[in-house]
């Protein structure tokens, strides 16, 4: 396992005066190394959580994400793998070792950097080699909603519109869709969240794949359909609404995905991902320069 320390951790008198344990979440759920696939997937999704740190006789040995936890058909039906199959995976054959962590007196300027140089979903916190939060990619946002409403941010010059940076006519699919379909679709194109769009334009809810999910281990997936499980009140936002008000909504309501509506029709989804390179940027340079 390599600890891989961040960059520079000094700090300027540029740099806005937020410490890394204002946004933490403080005493993360964390997963042992020896936990099965399967179990570790139900513990993050009936948590609501993306990554998990992996922990051994009290030492941070790793950490996994939702995305590592994708479980093979043997470990949804153990049956399959037959006399003599290979034993279910575990947490440890699927972890990332290799791992960048933060103290708590870091700045957000220096987990910003971290986040964006590494390319990582959520960084472990340590104090005297002892894990004690976890900062996530929905913190960072909170950090920059922060920022925008507290430090001086919200210059619409320095922040483009949410049409520069939302993706357009997002595949979206209809309430009669059934929960199967959607999870296919889903799976396909490597999305947390679809848009559901009735008469051809018109945004009638979103849901999630983990809502999805719920309804397929249910096994219920091939008799309900997207309008059973979605969620009909929205939030939305506009092509043309500023960066910084989406983002302050996004934290605020702690969601991770919004439509874009014009003229009461979908355009786009601006998603958590969408927001993040901007928002990362603009912490790492507070005055706004490039």
């Amino acid at each position: 396992m390599g600890l891989l320390s961040g960059p520079d951790r000094s700090r300027t008198p540029e740099e806005p005066v937020m410490d890394v344990a204002q946004i933490m979440s403080r005493d993360p759920i964390t997963v042992s190394p020896d936990l099965p696939v399967l179990q570790a997937r139900h513990l993050l999704e009936a948590e609501d959580i993306r990554h998990a740190p992996v922990v051994e006789g009290g030492r941070l040995v790793g950490v996994v994400s939702d995305r590592d936890l994708v479980p093979v058909e043997e470990e949804v039906a153990p049956e399959l793998a037959g006399a003599g199959g290979a034993p279910l995976r575990t947490v440890a054959d699927v972890m990332h070792r290799d791992i960048t962590t933060v103290a708590p007196e870091d700045t957000v300027v220096t987990a910003a950097v971290d986040f964006t140089v590494e390319r990582i979903g959520c960084l472990p916190v340590l104090s005297d080699g002892a894990l004690v939060g976890i900062l996530s990619e929905m913190d960072m946002l909170v950090a920059f909603s922060r920022a925008c409403r507290d430090g001086g941010l919200v210059d619409p010059a320095d922040h483009p519109p949410v049409a520069d940076l939302m993706t357009e006519n997002p595949l979206a699919v209809s309430p009669d869709t059934t929960v199967a379909e959607a999870i296919g679709t889903c799976r396909g194109i490597h999305a947390r969240h679809l848009p559901v769009v009735a008469d051809g334009r018109r945004l009638a809810g979103i849901v999630s794949s983990r809502d999805l999910v719920r309804s397929e281990r249910a096994g219920r997936a091939h008799e309900q359909t997207v309008a059973d499980v979605m969620a009909g009140e929205v939030l939305t936002v506009g092509p043309q609404d500023a960066t910084p008000d989406a983002a302050v909504l996004m934290a605020t309501a702690k969601v991770s995905a919004l439509p874009v509506v014009h003229d009461g029709g979908l355009v786009g989804i601006l998603t958590l991902t969408d927001l993040l390179n901007h928002c990362m940027g603009t912490l790492r340079e507070p005055d706004g320069s490039t």
